[in-house]
């Protein structure tokens, strides 16, 4: 059907549907009646009514038409649907039939497995009931282990005591075992000496015994006597029995030397310093010889001298300078125009007389050896310079490989300097030593090792940076040649003491446990004076500065009325005192602390009057030895045969030996060795088995070495 059939088939069912529907048919009557009836205006109205119509028609039927269309497609789609839909149900119902027979399959298995559950509870029954006489014997099973694990723990622990017993009983038969072995080779000693002592005796029933005594012995005194004993059993290729005793039948020999002042040597040009004995010798700085310069000498204890090693060879001189021992080697500083000043060590043998290590390679110094040289863990340590690190903590036992840098505390700065940290001051106390060395940060500070290089490290940094950036350190360490009694710090009681500046209250006493937060100011002596100045009360910087004495601790401090005085703590802020006032006013008595004899102790002051030397039994007591009226100054004593001997200055006699036994009358001068008030500075002294005195002295323009004895001695 074509599109214009439809219209006219839509508008002949418009214009009847208000009849079919019963809709009002006037107006239809009216659109019917004759034309012939109407007036032209009438006619113009009603076409113009029939018009409009038409057009609402039109509209209606152009919808209807979309309408249809639309219901067309749908209606296409629709039976395209049913036909998809019927291929679908024939699909279903091939798909049924498969699975009706697929449920009768699955029902007859389900049938086999119900049967075969019904089997399964059987055996399950079964299972359970023996589920259950196992966990029942499990149950017995574990009670006879846990039982069995107790008596084995038990055995367990008595094994490891019979075990431990066992241990110990063995390291019992072992120390036995040693100790009847040591007994053994000693007994066959023993009979080994028996037998030669039998031998002996019955040589000495066939030969003469015989002893010689002379006055020809080696000592350079007015009067030595000297002895050799032995069989005349020629021995040595001598002649047996010709009661002579030659030297190949000597068995024992001695001198003996007479009680006074014996000059060991005889200079008449040169020098001589630094006098140490080692290992049955003394050792010496001297210049014997105008071709050899000043070199290490060596001298038996009857004078017979000789130079060791020409180190410094030729006229030039090497400086020898003494710096610690071991039981075997003896240390020393020395300088060569090869080089330069270095650590040297000698075992007593020229050909055992070497540089250790050149640790600044070439003709600079790399030991100075002014800051110390100190035995701690087996090992030396001191400040060392390779002139790389700059002066930092070097350590050596001895040898050019065990000889090493052991920590660079400071390091480069940013303008690429190499300052060194200059450690000095070592003290050990415990397992740890205590230093001082400037870590280019903090400035010279208290530092502690204990031996390895990763246990270094500053103890505390007392004396903060302060406004300007500056960075002074608290600790002064030795600003001069410091040896082996530099001691800053001090442990008393469960503290160490020691002198710092934390740039607010000036040189205190300060004390630590060993770590930064028990490190503090022990009390402040000297608070700040009318005009805001901190001077403090002390310092430490190049003499032992702490003295312990009557369960006390001495130390010199300036309160900032009284001057520098005696002082003393019990070790707590509250048991601090200053001793006593012994010079009135400001100027401070300026005590030095000498020695201990007895309940006193015995110490250099001035009393406003002159400088003396003082007693005191450390609680109220002091008293004047009033050794002279005017003015004494003693070095540092040494205590031989039951006093002290020491180099004391009076006007009348300057500095010569005297000795003290703690009073007056007791204190003495032992020996003039320049009359006059010309000076014989005594020093250097050395005490051999409590027998000799050996000292430097000056006689007359040059240095001599003087042996000093109470009584006769053997050497």
């Amino acid at each position: 059907m074509n599109k214009a059939a439809i219209i006219a088939l839509l508008l002949c069912v418009t214009m009847f549907t208000g009849c079919i529907d019963g809709e009002d048919t006037s107006s239809t009557d009216e659109i019917l009646d004759p034309v012939s009836n109407l007036d032209e205006e009438e006619l113009s109205q009603r076409f113009a009514n029939l018009t409009a119509s038409y057009e609402n028609l039109a509209a209606d039927l152009s919808t209807l038409a979309a309408n249809y269309e639309t219901a067309l497609t749908k209606n296409i789609e629709l039976q395209n649907d049913i036909k998809d839909l019927e291929v679908e149900i024939a699909v279903t119902n091939t798909h049924n039939e498969v699975m009706n027979s697929t449920i009768a399959d699955q029902e007859q298995e389900l049938s086999n497995l119900r049967d075969e559950l019904e089997t399964s509870n059987s055996y399950l029954d079964m299972a359970h009931e023996s589920f259950e006489n196992l966990n029942s014997s499990f149950n017995s099973l574990e009670d006879d282990f846990n039982a069995y694990k107790s008596d084995l723990e038990s055995l367990q622990s008595e094994y490891s005591m019979l075990d431990n017993n066992f241990s110990k009983l063995e390291i019992e038969y072992d120390n036995l075992s040693a100790q009847y072995n040591e007994l053994f080779v000693e007994f066959d000693d023993l009979s080994t000496e028996y037998d030669d002592m039998m031998a002996e005796f019955e040589e000495w029933k066939t030969y003469q015994s015989i002893t010689n005594w002379n006055f020809d012995g080696d000592c350079p005194t007015e009067y030595v006597m000297s002895y050799s004993s032995g069989i005349d059993n020629g021995d040595n290729n001598g002649d047996a029995g010709n009661h002579v005793l030659e030297d190949g039948e000597i068995d024992h020999s001695a001198s003996v030397c007479k009680a006074g002042m014996s000059e060991l040597t005889n200079n008449t040009s040169g020098y001589m310093y630094y006098l140490t004995e080692f290992n049955g010798k003394l050792y010496y700085q001297h210049e014997g010889s105008a071709d050899y310069g000043r070199e290490l000498w060596t001298m038996d204890y009857y004078g017979n001298a000789e130079m060791l090693k020409d180190i410094n060879t030729g006229e030039a001189d090497s400086y020898p300078w003494f710096v610690g021992q071991t039981e075997d080697l003896l240390f020393f500083r020395a300088t060569t125009s090869i080089n330069g000043g270095e650590l040297w060590v000698t075992d007593g043998t020229e050909s055992g007389t070497n540089l250790v290590k050149d640790i600044n390679p070439g003709t600079n110094s790399g030991f100075s050896s002014y800051y110390g040289f100190h035995y701690f863990n087996d090992k030396f340590y001191f400040g060392g310079n390779n002139g790389t690190t700059g002066d930092e903590l070097w350590a050596t036992d001895g040898t050019e490989s065990g000889t090493h840098l052991f920590k660079e505390i400071r390091g480069e700065d940013s303008n690429g300097n190499n300052y060194g940290s200059y450690p000095s001051g070592f003290t050990n106390i415990g397992d740890t030593m205590y230093f001082s060395a400037d870590d280019g940060e903090h400035g010279s500070e208290p530092w502690m090792t204990d031996g390895t290089a990763n246990g270094t490290r500053m103890l505390k940094d007392i004396r903060e940076e302060n406004s300007n950036g500056d960075n002074y350190g608290s600790i002064y360490g030795c600003n001069m040649e410091c040896d082996s009694s530099f001691r800053p710090y001090y442990k008393f009681g469960d503290q160490i003491f020691f002198t710092a500046d934390d740039g607010l209250h000036g040189g205190e006493i300060w004390v630590t446990d060993g770590t930064a937060n028990g490190t503090q100011m022990f009390k402040d002596i000297r608070e700040e004076d009318s005009g805001g100045n901190n001077y403090g009360s002390t310092s430490c910087y190049y003499r032992s500065c702490f003295f312990e004495f009557a369960d006390r601790l001495w130390f010199e401090a300036n309160d900032g009325t009284h001057g520098d005085e005696l002082w003393y703590t019990d070790g707590t802020e509250a048991g601090t005192f200053m001793f006593s006032d012994l010079r009135d006013g400001s100027s401070g008595s300026d005590p030095s602390f000498k020695f201990i004899m007895g309940d006193y102790f015995y110490f250099q002051a001035h009393d406003g009057d002159s400088s003396s030397l003082f007693m005191t039994d450390g609680k109220q007591m002091i008293m004047d030895l009033d050794v002279h009226s005017s003015d004494v100054y003693i070095g540092i004593p040494v205590m031989f045969d039951g006093e002290f001997y020491m180099s004391l200055y009076t006007q009348p006699t300057g500095y010569e030996l005297w000795k003290s036994d703690g009073t007056s009358d007791g204190t003495v001068l032992v020996h003039e060795f320049r009359s006059g008030t010309n000076n014989g500075y005594p020093s250097n002294f050395i005490v051999v088995n409590n027998k000799i005195l050996f000292m430097i002295a000056q006689p007359a323009n040059y240095n001599e070495v003087f042996a000093y004895a109470t009584d006769y001695y053997e050497i």
